[in-house]
């Protein structure tokens, strides 16, 4: 009974330990969340950034870009959007200063 009792202390602490662990990286994300600001200078055009640029069209999947124009996309069949600024931001996301932004953003956060 002793060794059941002792074991079940020990799992117990175990997952309490755990617990902590999570609440303190839970922390430091909102503590760097708080402080983020989004860079879209221009990233450098060197070996690194290549590699993100072609590790992000490997990837493929649902990348922030397409989640955007997925959105416009949306408002505009729920009539949140006109078609005229539905296709505005559509340009702008898809080859204006959006993409670049974006784009630029990105490679700053893989690049951090």
């Amino acid at each position: 009974m002793k060794k059941c009792f002792i074991i079940v202390s020990f799992l117990f602490l175990n997952f309490c330990a755990a617990q902590n662990q999570q609440s303190e990286i839970f922390q430091k994300i909102a503590s760097t969340l708080k402080d983020f600001k989004v860079n879209t200078s221009p990233v450098p055009e060197d070996q690194l950034t290549h590699e993100i640029r072609k590790l992000r069209e490997i990837k493929g999947g649902f990348n922030i870009n397409e989640a955007i124009l997925f959105k416009i996309g949306e408002d505009l069949s729920k009539g949140d959007l006109t078609q005229v600024d539905a296709e505005k931001l559509d340009h702008y996301f898809k080859v204006g200063q959006g993409k670049t932004d974006l784009d630029n953003a990105v490679v700053w956060i893989y690049r951090d």
